[in-house]
């Protein structure tokens, strides 16, 4: 019975030094633990800030989690529903959002600010969504509730809302002076609490009655008045607007040349609000790649730890008797396997890590490629604009009109394509010598589509890059199989992919 107790004392002894010190649940107790209050405030304002930057998929993500906390109060649930709703009408989900904002609206126990709040997504819901002449009747019946119960109870943001919301309705039914009167309280309103972006989206509205009313004198200094309120950096998007409401204004006027600097300002500001927005995307996926990177080095500096942790435990072990000596043979054979096991899957995972690196590599190229793409497509634009109104002005105007379009057209095919072709090589290294060894008698021009495909990119995009129509690209690619000798039945990106 002693040899026994010995033995099974040795047996526990030797497997808890080499598990090392977890606790009872075999994790370790987490040092900090974070406020579930102050967790659930920060899903909601990020959610907020994903709704402004009109990317609903993350925004519901979040306020699902933020739902499903056990530590989230009944208000918070009803608000982060609200905004759930939002998500919603931008994915053109329509019937869901209404059918959770009713169910907010019937619930007796909902807050006055929650239930204005509701009336007034409704409303904008309905504004969007419902079909024909009758939706107006809902938008202007549930933002009259909201303005009703904002006054009552001091909701300025949420009545300035609702009013831009009834302007906007009237408008939309032709009434100009009911438009006009409820986008200036709105207007004017979103002034005096400071809400900016509000109070750019109102003045494009109201610049619009004016314009209708033949006051373009009014509309332009309304314009030029917001802009001077926010920052250009920071409201791209809104900036945008602004100055293609000033050409509007300005063609309206038939002043060509300053609808056209406007044009022009706003068509940067479009570039550039897509642009950082591309960029934030690839800084996201960039920093989630660095995150497990450093998940992995953690786990790896660990497990070496771990190792060396056992490996010291196994010499203090050695010099107990005999036996002992059979049970430690034993377990190093089990440990050797396990090191082994654990070996394979680190270079398993450094595999991944590899194939996620070129993945995000070929991503950057793709986003880069579709950026080149807007940029041309707003060229285009430009281009066609300036066709539109060049019979409209005098021959000085028509010559520079011609001039700036030749300029354009002149540099579409030379935009971004030396970086591209090198960023592209830099990736695929052996790409374009596989196939020009195997292949030879691909062009140029599809040595370039194939490495578009390879990118998986769609015709319509192929065909904006290369300032190609769909049909050109199409029969490209036909001629592409043709030479690499290709199947009907074998999918042309797929062997792409593979070379």
């Amino acid at each position: 019975m002693k040899r026994r107790a010995l033995f099974v004392f040795f047996i526990t002894l030797f497997i808890n030094l080499i598990t090392g010190g977890t606790n009872s649940f075999g994790q370790e107790t987490p040092s900090v633990i974070i406020s579930q209050g102050a967790k659930i405030d920060s899903l909601v304002s990020s959610a907020k800030f994903y709704l402004k930057q009109s990317q609903p998929d993350k925004s519901v993500s979040l306020l699902f989690e933020a739902i499903q906390s056990n530590e989230i109060g009944f208000d918070s649930i009803t608000l982060c529903k609200i905004l759930l709703s939002e998500a919603y009408r931008q994915k053109l989900e329509y019937d869901k959002g209404k059918e959770m904002l009713f169910t907010i609206i019937e619930d007796s126990t909902t807050t006055p600010r929650n239930r204005a709040f509701a009336y007034n997504r409704l409303a904008a819901l309905f504004s969007e969504a419902a079909p024909g002449d009758d939706k107006h009747v809902y938008v202007i019946k549930y933002s009259n509730r909201c303005i009703k119960i904002s006054e009552k109870n001091g909701f300025d943001d949420l009545k300035y809302l609702s009013f831009n919301e009834l302007g906007f309705s009237y408008y939309r039914l032709k009434d100009t002076a009911l438009s006009r009167k409820y986008l200036e309280i709105a207007y004017h309103g979103f002034v005096e609490i400071g809400d900016i972006e509000n109070a750019m989206n109102t003045a494009i509205n109201l610049s619009n009655d004016y314009m209708i009313i033949h006051k373009p004198q009014l509309a332009m200094q309304l314009i030029d008045t917001v802009i001077t309120m926010g920052n250009p950096g920071e409201q791209k998007n809104h900036y945008m607007r602004l100055y293609l409401q000033k050409a509007k204004i300005y063609k309206s006027e038939s002043h060509y040349k300053q609808a056209y600097f406007s044009l022009h300002r706003a068509r940067v500001l479009q570039r550039d609000y897509y642009h950082d927005r591309i960029n934030r995307q690839i800084n996201e996926m960039s920093a989630a790649y660095d995150l497990q990177l450093k998940e992995v080095q953690l786990k790896e500096a660990k497990q070496q730890a771990k190792i060396e942790r056992q490996q010291n435990y196994f010499l203090i072990i050695v010099v107990i008797g005999m036996m002992v000596l059979l049970i430690v043979m034993f377990l190093s054979f089990q440990l050797r396997r396990k090191y082994l096991r654990q070996k394979r899957e680190l270079i398993k995972a450094e595999n991944e890590n590899l194939k996620k690196d070129l993945e995000f590599k070929n991503k950057e190229l793709t986003a880069n490629a579709l950026y080149m793409a807007k940029q041309m497509e707003c060229n285009v634009e430009i281009s066609e604009k300036l066709k539109d109104i060049m019979p409209l002005g005098n021959a000085k105007v028509k010559q520079e009109l011609i001039s700036t379009i030749k300029t354009i057209n002149s540099k579409q095919n030379n935009i971004g394509w030396e970086e591209f072709d090198k960023h592209f090589s830099s990736v695929h290294e052996e790409f374009y010598n596989t196939l020009r060894k195997n292949y030879p008698d691909l062009t140029t021009t599809e040595l370039k589509t194939c490495a578009f495909l390879k990118l998986k990119m769609n015709t319509k995009d192929i065909a904006s890059l290369t300032n190609r129509s769909p049909r050109t690209i199409e029969n490209t690619r036909q001629s592409i199989r043709k030479k690499l000798g290709i199947d009907k039945d074998i999918n042309l990106i797929s062997f792409l992919l593979d070379l």
